[in-house]
């Protein structure tokens, strides 16, 4: 019989061509095929372009090694997540030719003490076990067995995604001044870390940064800190006192949300957002004063902070359930340029007193039954109503449930109506402002144009 490759007809060269191209395809996986039985059984991989990606780990834990190569074909990629929440690993040699280490590659592995680095790796390096670029400017990734203290070396000037995350070991951390950058979930789930010193030179907290420091008691966010990123500090239960530094402009949603212990938290009037459910469940905060800075508010920022007893709003935009649940809030003072309350923005706030307009007593409302623009002034006692005074009409003494009418599941809405100028919009069974508790010894006061 005619060994392989067999001399073809002109005729068949195509055929030729295709068996070649099909043999060089099959070549790598020939070269695996010829690995070491225990090299393939202890790490996933796939292949691109002719080199290697680690995707996985199942090997017996202990030191490991990634590899040069594997079948001839050099490792040049760890994947994100790749050795995860991998508790029986205890230290991890990065070969050679490694240039890329995905985000969170040995996040959770609790005994792992330390992440060395070939010396003739190009792309990284190792300080005490510490996973850093070349350069040593930003740290990569931090074992998570390592614990108690740490101070970033100096010539760190960004902290990478994921950095710490999950290092539950982790009680406290000092930041250099030469740190520009906190990375997203830098220090996702440190759940013992109870102090941190950001650097001066601050600019950017990333999102989910501190997420789930439950024992973080204090955070002092620097001056050139410009945003706070989604989640930042998110279910921080222990956070008693947040100084937010006076270049912020943005404070992203969900910031401060469940902080429950957090009793304080001045807004300095750099900011002129706040994202949705920015504080939301911060049950501590007893006073927030929100600066003429802010513009936007979403929805839902101060909801349920059942203790927040009172509220000075500067010039921003109420969203939905701004402060929806503050079962507590009893005054609130709106500042003159406030030109819209969303629907429900004070849902459920069942002792609400007194609601101070500070603006031009000019407003648009829209009544159950025709759209009036009204010049408004009225000092609510007993049933809660109010007098408006139209240029063509006269005097009209409408009751408040007239301009939002309806039910809110069992229970009859009666709602207190915040004059100014305001564009309610359209008649809704969910009111800026509803008041379920009313009884008619109960004096509802609404001053307008009041200092």
């Amino acid at each position: 019989m005619e060994k392989w490759p067999v001399k073809l007809s002109p005729g068949n060269q195509n055929v030729e061509c295709a068996m070649k191209t099909r043999i060089k395809s099959l070549l790598p996986l020939l070269l695996l095929l010829a690995l070491p039985a225990t090299v393939r059984a202890q790490f996933t991989f796939t292949t691109n372009n002719g080199a290697i990606t680690i995707t996985g780990y199942t090997g017996p834990g202990g030191s490991v090694t990634i590899p040069d190569t594997i079948g001839g074909l050099p490792v040049i990629s760890i994947g994100t997540q790749a050795l995860y929440n991998n508790e029986s690993l205890t230290n991890v040699m990065i070969g050679t030719n490694v240039t890329n280490v995905g985000i969170g590659a040995f996040a959770g592995c609790s005994s792992l003490t330390a992440i060395t680095v070939n010396s003739n790796n190009q792309a990284y390096t190792s300080l005490t076990g510490v996973l850093f670029n070349q350069s040593q400017t930003t740290l990569i990734e931090y074992p998570g067995g390592l614990r108690g203290n740490y101070t970033i070396p100096n010539s760190v000037s960004s902290i990478g995604t994921s950095a710490f995350a999950l290092c539950t070991n982790l009680t406290s951390i000092t930041i250099p001044n030469g740190v520009t950058n906190v990375g997203p979930a830098a220090f996702f789930h440190c759940i013992n870390l109870t102090s941190v010193t950001l650097s001066d030179s601050t600019t950017t907290i990333g999102y989910n940064a501190f997420n789930q420091c439950f024992n973080l008691a204090n955070i002092t966010i620097p001056d050139n800190v410009t945003s706070i990123g989604e989640w930042a500090f998110e279910e921080c239960y222990n956070l008693t006192n947040a100084l937010i530094g006076k270049s912020v402009t943005s404070i992203g949603m969900d910031a401060f949300l469940s902080c429950t212990k957090l009793v304080s938290a001045d807004i300095p009037n750099s900011v002129t957002s706040i994202g949705d459910d920015g504080f939301y469940d911060c049950t501590s905060l007893t006073k927030v004063t929100i600066p003429n800075s802010v513009t936007n508010l979403g929805a839902d920022v101060f909801g349920n902070c059942t203790n927040l007893t009172s509220v000075l709003i500067g010039n921003s935009f109420l969203g939905s359930f701004e402060f929806s649940s503050c079962s507590s809030l009893t005054n609130i003072t709106i500042g003159a340029y406030v030109t819209s309350i969303a629907d429900a923005a004070f849902y459920a706030c069942h002792n609400l007193m007194g609601v101070y307009f500070l603006g031009n007593p000019l407003a648009s409302i829209t009544t159950a039954e025709t759209p009036t623009t009204h010049t408004c002034s009225a000092v609510i006692t007993k049933r809660p109503s109010i007098t408006c005074r139209g240029p063509r009409t006269g005097d009209r003494r409408l009751p408040v449930d007239q301009l939002f009418y309806g039910t809110h599941g069992r229970r009859r809405v009666v709602a207190a109506l915040v004059c100014g100028p305001i564009d309610l919009g359209s008649p809704s069974p969910e009111p800026a402002i509803w008041l379920s508790s009313w009884k008619p010894a109960r004096t509802w006061r609404i001053a307008l144009g009041l200092p």
